[in-house]
C-alpha cells in the first residue's frame, strides 16, 4: 500500500490525525506533532512526503476562516518574498543531507516550538524599524527550516510574539504565511522527486485523516480547557523532539 507495509500506513494515518487535532485546537503544530510521532517508524523523507499535501489542505481551510488576512499581506510582503526564496533553497538541501541532519533539525524545531509557546516576553514590542530588519532574517531561517523539514512555524511564531500580535492578527498572519509557504513547497518537493509516485498518492490520501483531525480539534476547542491541553501537548512535543535529537546523535 503506497509502497509501505499496511501497519506503517495505519500508524502514519494516526500520526497525521493527531497532528490535525492539534492544529484544530491551536491553529498550528500539524507538522511538528505528526513528525514527532511518525519519525519513530518511518524515514524522514517519507514523513515529509506524507504530510506535505495535508499541510496545504489544512492551511487553505485555516486561511478561509481567518479575518483581516490583507493586513499581514501588506505588512509582511518583503519578509514573505525572502521566505519563499529560502524555502526553495531548503527544499533542495532536503535531498542532499543525511537523515541524522533532518532528525536534528526537526527535533530542534520541536524544542524551540515548545519554548516559544511557554515563553511570555515582558519586553515591549519590536519597533517598526527593528521589525523591518528582523522580518527578513526570520524569513531566511523559516524558509531554510521549512524547505528541509516542512516545519517553518517556530521562527515565525517567535517573531509574532515579539510583535505582541493580538489574537486576530496572529490568526491572519499565521494563515497568510503558512498558506504562502505550503503551496510552493509542495511544488518544490514534487519537482525534486520527494513527492513522486507512491509518495504522491500517500500524501493525497493523508489529507483525509488530517482534515478529520482538524475538524474534531475545532469541535474539541469549544468544550475543553485549551490552556491545559496545550501544556500537555507541548510536553509531548518536547519529549518527541528530545527523542529525535537522540536518534540523530545515535545515527552519526
Amino acid at each position: 500500500m503506497f509502497g509501505l507495509p499496511a501497519d506503517i500506513v495505519i500508524l502514519l494515518a494516526f500520526a497525521i490525525f493527531m497532528g490535525g487535532i492539534a492544529k484544530g485546537i491551536s491553529g498550528v503544530a500539524l507538522p511538528i506533532v505528526t513528525l514527532s510521532i511518525a519519525l519513530n517508524f518511518v524515514e524522514p523523507r517519507t514523513g515529509l512526503a506524507a504530510i506535505i499535501l495535508s499541510i496545504v489542505v489544512t492551511n487553505v481551510w485555516q486561511a478561509f476562516g481567518a479575518r483581516n488576512i490583507l493586513i499581514p499581506v501588506r505588512r509582511f510582503w518583503f519578509m514573505a518574498i525572502v521566505f519563499l526564496i529560502f524555502l526553495y533553497t531548503g527544499s533542495l538541501l532536503a535531498t542532499r543531507v543525511e537523515s541524522w541532519v533532518l532528525f536534528l533539525v526537526i527535533g530542534g524545531a520541536a524544542i524551540v516550538f515548545t519554548a516559544t509557546q511557554f515563553y511570555k516576553p515582558d519586553a515591549p514590542p519590536l519597533t517598526p524599524r527593528t521589525e523591518k530588519i528582523v522580518g527578513p532574517i526570520v524569513g531566511v531561517i523559516a524558509g531554510l527550516m521549512g524547505g528541509m523539514t516542512v516545519v517553518w512555524g517556530p521562527p515565525i511564531m517567535m517573531f509574532l510574539f515579539l510583535l505582541r500580535a493580538d489574537k486576530e492578527m496572529w490568526v491572519a498572519s499565521i494563515s497568510f504565511l503558512y498558506l504562502l509557504g505550503s503551496v510552493p513547497l509542495a511544488l518544490f518537493y514534487y519537482d525534486n522527486g520527494i513527492l513522486a509516485d507512491d509518495m504522491l498518492w500517500l500524501s493525497a490520501a493523508a489529507c483525509i485523516p488530517a482534515m478529520a483531525g482538524i475538524m474534531i480539534g475545532e469541535r474539541i476547542r469549544r468544550y475543553i480547557n485549551e490552556a491545559l491541553f496545550r501544556k500537555v501537548l507541548l510536553i509531548i512535543i518536547f519529549v518527541g523532539g528530545l527523542n529525535m535529537i537522540r536518534r540523530a546523535f545515535m545515527s552519526i
